[in-house]
């Protein structure tokens, strides 16, 4: 897991189900169970674009992995559709962001 992105994300873990069980209850505990759910989310899938603005500035695709474009790409996609399906915003929401951003990437990636 390492470094300070694991021990944040172990951390917002344990606060998030802290805070659940604890405090909240029915249709608050699912609400802020998904609001977190939906954050965690929309940041994985902004992970990559650190690597891409080095691109963008360097000119220079050359450490960026684009399989791994094209997976998020694809995973947020597939989410989306499963969201818009089930008619669940918890799920629309951050998979659609990840769709777009992942949109963007691979159109820095290729040029």
């Amino acid at each position: 897991m390492g470094g300070s992105a694991g021990r944040f994300r172990v951390f917002g873990q344990h606060i998030t189900l802290l805070v659940s069980l604890s405090f909240l209850h029915g249709k608050d505990r699912k609400l802020f169970c998904g609001v977190i759910a939906s954050l965690f989310s929309g940041i994985m899938y902004a992970a990559p674009l650190p690597s891409m603005w080095n691109a963008f500035t360097t000119r220079s695709v050359d450490f960026v992995p684009l399989h791994l474009l094209l997976l998020v790409l694809l995973t947020s996609l597939f989410w989306l559709i499963f969201g818009i399906l089930g008619n669940d915003l918890f799920i629309m929401v951050p998979n659609g962001i990840g769709c777009t951003l992942g949109i963007i990437q691979l159109i820095t990636y290729a040029v």
